[in-house]
């Protein structure tokens, strides 16, 4: 449901990076094209806690170092989201195109992560063995990864595995027990549902016997505005509480463009914000546990992507800024509230004190913001900024966040 998939992912990362966590990519930028003013320097500086629920699909794939070299653009607590290539289960040689030593040190240090297990791209290319021997080096090697969820997107009419969930429960629950018996404490999902449908593979799936107390949450994929986020969290809340699960986590393990629509780049900024705050609010509401943008890092030609390379110099998006706003400032307490105009609020505060409002318009014409009394500082989400003494207005689809 996305323009890349992970084996094409795979398949362009490859060629940057070699064996250690950040260094293999950051070689391939030749000293002289790093941006040392990048428009996102002084959120990192002011803010320098971190959301760690609030994340992004090949996050760890950004070098920190042309991004500038005392910016410290990598956060010790940040969540990380990689996938597992089915070549490397089969081989029982797990890189990750590198990245597998530095996830295992982040998992050591404490940080949540989370790891899509790649299967079989059909059913009849599942080798049992190979699958066992695969997932016993997987679990042992990320001893204590956060969650495991096997396999991605087999609810749609043309995966080959929509109509062979008996194979997939095989194994599934082979995957389940090796990590179980190596890891207690990691979760394991069943696959990451595409934005198709209303959930009817999954509730298939969660209706067989074999598999009952052995699923510890539901991982999704959105690809759309925000206004429907909640719309499709509550049709898995739904589906959870009528197999007796709802005390399971919801993740949504990949946030995108809507499907099929193009966009600008300062177009996917704001729609970063607006989808990534809203999420952020229903996290605080106890519907999600984690959220995360698809993806910080890609091809260039990615238009989900927050940020590409050449072979001469890592390019950011203005979509990487308002990322970083999300991950920066929504901390503490999160209230979202929509007006018959169209209007959208997200307020954030601590300890009843205002610390950020992002503010967008849902509507078709557009709106004036009302003032913000104590507002300092007024961003888009490109990384321009407004004078907070300047009278504001939204358009359909804009963005704006107020700093007090």
């Amino acid at each position: 449901m996305r323009e890349i998939s992970r084996r094409e992912f795979l398949k362009f990362i490859v060629g940057l990076a070699g064996t250690g966590f950040l260094r293999p990519i950051e070689s391939v930028f030749p000293e002289e094209s790093q941006s040392k003013n990048l428009p996102f320097e002084e959120i990192l500086r002011c803010y320098p806690q971190i959301n760690p629920k609030i994340t992004a699909v090949n996050l760890s794939c950004i070098p920190d170092r042309v991004l500038g070299q005392y910016i410290g653009f990598h956060h010790p607590n940040e969540s990380l989201v990689m996938a597992i290539s089915y070549k490397e289960i089969e081989k029982g040689e797990l890189k990750i195109n590198g990245y597998a030593l530095g996830l295992k040190e982040a998992i050591r240090r404490g940080q949540k992560v989370v790891l899509v297990v790649e299967i079989p791209y059909k059913p009849d290319e599942y080798d049992s063995q190979s699958w066992t021997q695969g997932m016993e080096k997987i679990a042992e090697y990320f001893q204590g990864a956060r969650t495991l969820i096997i396999g991605n997107e087999i609810n749609t009419p043309y995966s080959p595995w929509r109509n062979s969930l008996d194979q997939y429960q095989e194994l599934y629950l082979v995957a389940y027990e090796k990590i179980k018996t190596t890891s207690s404490q990691s979760l394991v999902f069943p696959w990451q549902e595409a934005y198709y449908g209303k959930g009817e593979a999954l509730q298939e799936f969660l209706s067989k016997e074999e598999v009952k107390g052995k699923i510890d949450g539901l991982a999704f994929n959105f690809y759309d505005t925000s206004e429907k986020i909640e719309e499709r969290v509550s049709l898995y809340q739904q589906i959870l509480n009528q197999y007796g699960l709802s005390r399971l986590p919801v993740v949504i393990s990949e946030l995108g463009k809507p499907i099929g629509a193009y966009l600008t780049r300062d177009q996917q900024a704001c729609l970063v914000i607006q989808n990534l705050a809203t999420a952020a609010y229903l996290e605080k509401q106890g519907k999600i546990k984690l959220s995360a943008w698809y993806c910080a890092y890609c091809g260039p030609d990615n238009e989900h992507a927050l940020s590409y390379s050449t072979t001469e110099e890592f390019i950011p998006k203005p979509g990487l800024f308002a990322f970083l706003l999300c991950q920066r400032l929504l901390i503490g307490e999160i209230d979202l509230k929509k007006k018959p105009s169209g209007l959208v609020e997200v307020n954030v505060s601590n300890q009843g004190r205002p610390s950020a409002c992002f503010v967008w318009n849902e509507g078709e014409r557009k709106i004036d913001v009302p003032p913000k009394p104590g507002c300092h500082q007024v961003w888009k989400p490109t990384g321009e900024k407004l004078s907070p003494s300047l009278k504001l207005s939204v358009c359909p689809g804009d963005t704006l966040i107020f700093i007090f």
